[in-house]
């Protein structure tokens, strides 16, 4: 898995309020290191959903490398939905 810090990748969630399990974009926080140690990165979900809580922030098209292809072309990053990405 040649990911870095910041990369976005779609990985599937665990979805609090349904307990299901769905698909959404995910930046990598860990480091490389990270993953040569344990084989895993360490991700936060990202939605395109507008609702403002204390535990997510907001990001926009001019703190990507490429568009967010959204309605609103805003993105938010959920702090509180953070899993690991296992090798495959």
């Amino acid at each position: 898995m040649p990911f870095n810090k910041g990369d976005i990748i779609h990985y599937e969630f665990q979805v609090p309020h349904s307990g299901k399990l769905e698909y959404h974009p995910g930046v990598i926080l860990s480091c490389n290191d990270v993953f040569d140690e344990d084989e895993c990165y360490v991700i936060a979900m990202m939605t395109s959903i507008n609702l403002q809580d204390k535990f997510s922030f907001t990001l926009d098209n001019t703190m990507l490398n490429e568009p967010i292809h959204s309605d609103t072309g805003l993105s938010q990053v959920r702090c509180h939905l953070i899993t690991y990405a296992l090798k495959k």
